[in-house]
């Protein structure tokens, strides 16, 4: 009779907890506090009972309260799991650990410590301990599945330890140091998961900013747009590998005029983990795609980095906010910026280099449209009469171009706002592009600081610093000068990158009109 709630809960949470599972899925801001406040309570009940059991003696309704408040905070742990790694059998039993102490609570005779009690304390107890100690030496795989273990077990060795009454000298022991060491265990695991992160729930849909903690190191990533099905995923570095699973792993690899690594991933519906693996060392994070495919798009475009790179900007603030492609139109602050870049060329013979984007194929024509205002010579080919080329492509074209461009230095290449980008500023040849803000503006190391310490030394980019500005209402007015490298600007350190840095880049003058061709922008 007692006994006859489990059942039911248990071929109810089976399915949760088993191998087909991901968790709580999706849960309102209000139910996901709701349960973490629930788990760390009955944490701290059970860890008290599990330290004052032998000095206490509890009546029936006691034993049932505690009990019961050890298997809640036991199935409590299991909804912030990644139990995609349980097997059903596993999951059963794991069950029937929680449950069976409860039944016993509930039944009319108080059991003392037959050899089944006996062992099922001494065998919770010490997987408690031998998970512990599997984590210290990294011995478990997949990431976290030993603090999962440690937790459970640890809630399952208080349930049984409060249902036991010593009835000896030894088993008075028993119960004491099994009490201390469960404690331990179960606070040592439950902190080990706060400070993890695994309590925070990600927004169901929405792009991802999280860390992962490798090996001591935390690893920053940015998903988007963190649905099911295709994701690209953005981290600092190349060095880091991606997946849901050890055989769907891919690495993140560099991509053309884009900082840090991008990794293309495959992700299903609802709440899960996502393992992040630098070398041999394994972390994960949270994450909950829902069930809404993405109606974006293609994140296989070669413009697909810079989006993201806008999406990091806003995400820094809210990222429920959407935030459009950036390669899909050209905007008034940039065209206007093309128009006095144009002007500035007059007399010159330039070649602009363009792609099939939308905001290409309208920066262009801003271009030749002022080029014929200011008689700016465009030609088709670039021939040897060419000065200046105008870069209006995007990331991964121009790219491309300036690498083939290398062996001409003395071609001054003007980039397009979007194209400030490490990896596309040099100081091996003469490049020129326009900042909106002043670099010694606090607007730019405000904005560095509020990256991810992974994303500092590479990945601020001017989409990514616009689409940030728009989303703090930054009120500053934009000046528009255009900087050139300087030739000491060497490598960005790992708090300032280059391009943000003001000793790093000098702002150029116009050339005078009346000088002729011949004549280039000069540093002031």
């Amino acid at each position: 009779m007692t006994g006859a709630p489990l059942p039911a809960a248990a071929a109810h949470l089976a399915a949760a907890v088993g191998g087909h599972g991901h968790g709580v899925g999706a849960q309102t801001p209000a139910g996901q506090l709701g349960l973490t406040i629930a788990l760390l309570a009955t944490t701290i009940v059970a860890a008290a009972a599990a330290l004052l059991r032998p000095a206490s003696r509890l009546d029936r309704r006691g034993t049932t309260a505690l009990a019961t408040t050890a298997a809640l905070g036991g199935i409590l742990s299991l909804l912030f799991t990644d139990a995609s790694w349980i097997p059903d059998p596993m999951a059963f039993l794991v069950l029937v650990c929680l449950g069976a102490p409860v039944s016993l609570a509930f039944s009319r005779t108080r059991p003392g410590l037959p050899r089944l009690t006996s062992a099922a304390l001494l065998v919770t107890t010490s997987a408690a301990v031998a998970a512990h100690a599997a984590g210290l030496f990294a011995a478990v795989d997949p990431p976290d599945a030993t603090t999962d273990t440690a937790v459970l077990a640890a809630f399952a060795a208080v349930a049984w330890l409060v249902v036991c009454t010593p009835t000896g000298r030894r088993s008075a022991a028993l119960v004491r140091v099994t009490g201390i060491v469960a404690a331990i265990a179960l606070l040592a695991g439950t902190a080990q998961v706060v400070v993890l992160g695994r309590l925070d729930a990600p927004l169901t849909g929405e792009p991802l900013l999280a860390t992962a903690s490798v090996d001591g190191r935390g690893v920053d990533l940015l998903i988007v747009p963190h649905r099911p099905g295709r994701n690209l995923v953005h981290v600092g570095s190349a060095d880091v590998s991606v997946g849901t699973s050890p055989s769907t792993m891919v690495r993140a690899t560099a991509r053309p005029g884009a900082p840090g690594g991008w990794a293309l991933l495959e992700l299903g519906e609802g709440r899960d983990r996502l393992r992040v693996q630098v070398g041999e060392r394994v972390g994960a994070v949270s994450i909950d795609p829902g069930d809404q495919q993405w109606d974006g798009a293609d994140l296989r475009d070669p413009d697909a980095p810079e989006y993201v790179s806008a999406v990091l900007g806003q995400a820094l603030i809210d990222p429920r906010v959407e935030v459009p492609w950036p390669a899909s139109a050209l905007s008034t602050q940039d065209a206007a910026v093309l128009r006095g870049l144009t002007a500035a060329l007059a007399g010159r013979a330039v070649s602009i280099v363009s792609d099939d984007s939308p905001r290409a194929e309208e920066a262009e024509r801003v271009v030749r449209e002022q080029a014929a205002r200011h008689g700016v010579a465009v030609h088709d080919e670039l021939t040897s009469s060419v000065t200046d080329v105008v870069v209006v492509a995007g990331w991964a074209r121009a790219a491309a171009t300036l690498r083939a461009m290398e062996p001409e230095p003395t071609r001054l290449r003007h980039l397009a706002p979007w194209l400030v980008t490490w990896e596309l500023l040099s100081t091996e040849v003469e490049q020129i592009f326009p900042l909106r803000y002043r670099p010694e503006d606090p607007v730019f190391h405000r904005h560095l600081l509020a990256l991810p310490r992974d994303f500092r030394p590479a990945a601020p980019t001017a989409v990514g610093l616009d689409r940030w500005l728009t989303a703090v209402r930054h009120p500053a007015t934009p000046t528009n000068e255009r900087y050139r490298m300087s030739d000491t600007s060497g490598v960005p350190g790992p708090d300032q990158p280059g391009w943000l840095h003001p000793t790093v880049v000098a702002v150029v003058s116009d050339p005078d009109p009346d000088a002729g061709s011949d004549s280039q922008p000069t540093p002031r």
